[in-house]
């Protein structure tokens, strides 16, 4: 298992986490898997989504530089991952918000009021010979 690679100090660390902290990692990890997936199927709902990624990714690494204990140091992860890995976050969110700019990205239901029209709805009919 993933948390029996860890040394005893490690896991003692891991647990000790304030429950802020596991929370906001939690939201940056799941809200960058469900952002992305939003992005993909081209709904708008993916640039807050990303965003609370970003923000929630943010205070973990910020909390991680500051202190000797934090997420990312327990696990092994070195400074530069997550700087990677912060730069990937912020590229998603800018790139959801210039496609939601754009007009790219849709709301996230699809209703009859708000449904495209088909091209074809939109052509005259042949005229007859």
């Amino acid at each position: 298992s993933y948390l029996g690679r860890l040394t005893p100090e490690q896991l003692e660390i891991l647990f000790s986490l304030p429950t802020w902290l596991v929370a906001c990692w939690t939201l940056a990890v799941w809200g960058g898997l469900i952002g992305a997936l939003l992005l993909l199927l081209r709904k708008r709902l993916a640039v807050p989504v990303l965003l609370v990624s970003l923000l929630t990714m943010m205070v973990t690494g910020i909390h991680d530089f500051l202190s000797d204990s934090g997420i990312y140091g327990t696990a092994g992860t070195s400074s530069g991952f997550v700087l990677v890995i912060f730069f990937v976050a912020l590229g998603l969110w800018l790139y959801a918000r210039a496609m939601g700019g754009l007009g790219v990205l849709g709301p996230v239901a699809l209703t009859a009021a708000n449904a495209p029209v088909s091209s074809r709805s939109q052509r005259p009919a042949p005229e007859a010979c």
